[in-house]
């Protein structure tokens, strides 16, 4: 499981962090998400995927962090502490005590705060690589 209180302490992630020397921040604007995260490009499998193709490419080992809770399933069981899909379920920047808005603002990019519904979020993933 991915999501808290299932996900790593922020000291554990911290030395998760330290395996890594390369970190790729991805961007997924409005324009690509359209009608919301679930209608549109789904964050958490798009950093799946990416980590698989770094990892067959030879970046071992690879990690993806996607945004927001696992939108994998549409209905989640994490109830019952069984994940359905625990091979693509990716943990979220936040769930591991990363700031996503520092880190956004320190690479030179900017995330705005949504205010109202009818603004489009902007969401991004990070893929860690050795």
């Amino acid at each position: 499981l991915t999501c808290p209180p299932y996900s790593p302490t922020p000291e554990e992630m911290r030395r998760v962090l330290k395996e890594y020397e390369i970190g790729l921040l991805v961007k997924f604007g409005p324009s690509v998400i359209e009608g919301g995260a679930r209608e549109g490009v789904n964050v958490h499998e798009v950093m799946f995927k990416l980590e698989r193709a770094a990892f067959l490419r030879g970046y071992y080992p690879a990690f993806g962090l996607a945004c927001g809770p696992c939108t994998l399933c549409p209905e989640c069981n994490v109830e019952r502490e069984i994940c359905r899909k625990p091979h693509m379920a990716r943990p979220s920047m936040e769930a591991y005590g990363i700031d996503v808005y520092a880190t956004v603002k320190d690479v030179g990019l900017e995330l705005r705060v949504v205010t109202s519904y009818d603004q489009r979020p902007t969401y991004f993933g990070l893929l860690l690589l050795t």
